[in-house]
């Protein structure tokens, strides 16, 4: 992970809500701690979605399947 001092304030940003979406995700359904597909997780965020949002799409997406 790069140095928090040198990253943006865009990367902080999103760093702070994929936090959040995985702490979600996670307290949802446990199955998927340590298995978040990023790629979905950052189509999620570049969509502007909320974390709340974006990890109940997430969970009932993979129910789904």
């Amino acid at each position: 992970m790069k140095d928090v001092n040198k990253m943006t304030k865009r990367q902080l940003e999103k760093a702070a809500w994929m936090g959040k979406f995985e702490a979600l995700v996670c307290r949802l359904d446990k199955k998927h701690t340590g298995k978040i597909e990023w790629d979905s997780a950052t189509y999620f965020y570049n969509q502007g979605r909320s974390e709340q949002a974006a990890a109940q799409e997430y969970i009932n997406n993979r129910s789904a399947a």
